[in-house]
């Protein structure tokens, strides 16, 4: 979890999502990995409500999918930036998550590991590359070239 006002860094890691690099931005933080909520429910193909009274952001899973909403394929390196705890609580379908948004440059980010867990999604660190992996299905499934699932059953 981010402290409150903590520095940190903008965009030196990167995401793939079903084995495809994709341009998403990122803050990582001991560990952690945010991205925009926005960018990433474009990416996982879901929707998202954000409501200010009640200070939630809502993750829809069959909602309605954001446009892209980066049009660059330039992500700018920060090492040093300051985000915020955002104040706001998370959901899924209206359920609550233990998942704390923060705020940079007045956007919300979320922890892709743990929102890519509560969607079922498996989730893998590769710290050589400063990668991290979001599948959405288990590796177990997954044929040998990593892009095609291997079917099971009758």
């Amino acid at each position: 979890m981010i402290a409150k006002d903590r520095i940190t860094q903008l965009n030196t890691v990167n995401v793939c999502y079903n084995g495809s690099p994709i341009l998403i931005d990122t803050i990582f933080d001991k560990g952690v990995v945010y991205v925009p909520v926005e960018q990433i429910c474009y990416y996982m193909k879901c929707g998202f409500e954000k409501e200010s009274l009640k200070k939630t952001v809502n993750f829809i899973k069959n909602g309605q999918v954001p446009d892209k909403t980066k049009n660059s394929d330039i992500r700018t390196i920060k090492i040093f930036i300051k985000v915020k705890d955002s104040g706001y609580k998370s959901m899924i379908d209206g359920l609550h998550l233990s998942i704390k948004p923060v705020v940079y440059d007045n956007q919300l980010y979320i922890d892709l590991k743990h929102l890519a867990q509560s969607f079922k999604m498996d989730t893998r660190w590769g710290f050589l590359k400063n990668l991290v992996r979001v599948e959405d299905y288990p590796a177990k499934f997954m044929g040998p070239s990593r892009t095609h699932r291997i079917a099971f059953g009758s």
